[in-house]
């Protein structure tokens, strides 16, 4: 498997700590070596913490308590639809 930066976290907690060290005021978000493992990664602790609390509360605790790693994941969703081509159909709807 694939390593990666968020590698050796085992909780968001950790995930959020080590994003936070790796930003600079003005840095680019898409510029952090994320690899598709952390992201993966990532997506998967918000499904968990989305199947714990329910997807409002949820979804409160994942952007109040961990907002550098939903930042994080939604630069990269954006990055991962734009290199498969999906994001200009996606943008065409609007």
């Amino acid at each position: 498997m694939e390593e990666g930066i968020l590698s050796s976290c085992t909780s968001l907690i950790q995930c959020e700590e080590v994003l936070l060290k790796m930003i600079e005021p003005g840095e680019l978000l898409g510029k952090i070596p994320l690899s598709k493992t952390d992201w993966e990664r990532l997506g998967t602790a918000f499904k968990n913490l989305i199947a714990t609390y329910g997807e409002n509360d949820g979804t409160n605790k994942l952007w109040f308590k961990f907002p550098t790693c939903a930042a994080v994941y939604l630069v990269y969703a954006g990055i991962i639809l734009d290199r498969s081509g999906e994001l200009a159909k996606h943008l065409r709807k609007y």
